[in-house]
């Protein structure tokens, strides 16, 4: 093998650093966007419970309640699921992040930004921990409305 046509063929270190960090740039979007597409999900799904539950027909008991407990445990099912699926999504772009966050502080970072610049870490609470506290209290909200 000649080295000359190994060299030709390398990528520059700017080219990857800067795929990398539109990569990292993605998956903090697709968090953004799937939480908030999962939580106007979520909230449409409860004002229609409250809707259901709260009628201002001239019936004294709500149509909510006179549903079978199948039915609204079909309901509940549902709503578990789409509120799954938010939690999975927003874990895993986070955890997608992270993983190309630390490869590229490892690798790709200049030696100057390493030594004079570090990236703070949040100890305990996030704005992903905010957002998925938020998708939970929805969920029990939800469960709550529907079965009392």
């Amino acid at each position: 093998m000649n080295t000359q046509d190994d060299k030709e063929k390398d990528v520059s270190k700017d080219t990857v650093y800067s795929e990398f960090y539109n990569e990292m740039r993605r998956f903090r979007d697709y968090e953004l966007t799937a939480s908030t597409w999962y939580m106007a999900i979520l909230l449409a799904i409860t004002g229609f419970i409250l809707s259901a539950k709260f009628d201002s027909g001239q019936s004294t008991q709500s149509n909510l309640s006179q549903l079978f407990i199948a039915y609204r445990s079909h309901i509940f099912f549902l709503i578990i699921i789409i509120g799954g699926s938010a939690l999975f999504s927003i874990c895993y772009a986070t955890r997608r992040y992270r993983e190309l966050r630390d490869y590229a502080d490892g690798n790709l970072e200049p030696e100057w930004k390493k030594k004079t610049f570090k990236h703070r870490k949040h100890k305990y609470f996030n704005p992903r921990n905010a957002i998925i506290l938020s998708l939970i209290v929805v969920l029990v909200i939800d469960g709550l409305i529907l079965f009392f």
